[in-house]
């Protein structure tokens, strides 16, 4: 399947809410929701909760590209059984969930999800 979507990395510049490509050359997202976060009316969160979750997205949004390679690597590796590619696949995921939330290192994820089990 040929991938129309703008390839990655995508990074987010937090002095403007958006989700550039192609060092900083092309907006990809404008992931401002301010208003609706804090205004009256709506859901009415501090200055500190909307920017947690603005941010939040923009990790998400940000990680796009990444995610379907992850994904990918994980079916590729499914479909042809091979021990190392599939714990490579695995640790890459895990890699990119910390990145998402924002955690500085996988093991932060990983005891985090062997926790819950």
């Amino acid at each position: 399947m040929d991938k129309t979507h703008t390839p990655g990395p995508w990074r987010y510049c937090d002095q403007t809410d958006f989700i550039m490509a192609h060092d900083n050359q092309m907006l990809v997202a404008d992931i401002r929701g301010y208003g609706f976060l804090t205004g009256v009316g709506t859901m009415n969160l501090s200055h500190r909760k909307a920017r947690g979750i603005m941010d939040s997205n923009a990790r998400l949004i940000a990680a796009a590209p990444e995610l379907l390679e992850a994904l990918e690597a994980v079916v590729n590796a499914y479909n042809e059984p091979d021990k190392v590619s599939m714990i490579d696949s695995i640790g890459k995921a895990g890699d990119l969930i910390a990145k998402i939330n924002g955690q500085g290192d996988r093991e932060k994820t990983i005891n985090a999800s062997q926790q819950r089990t």
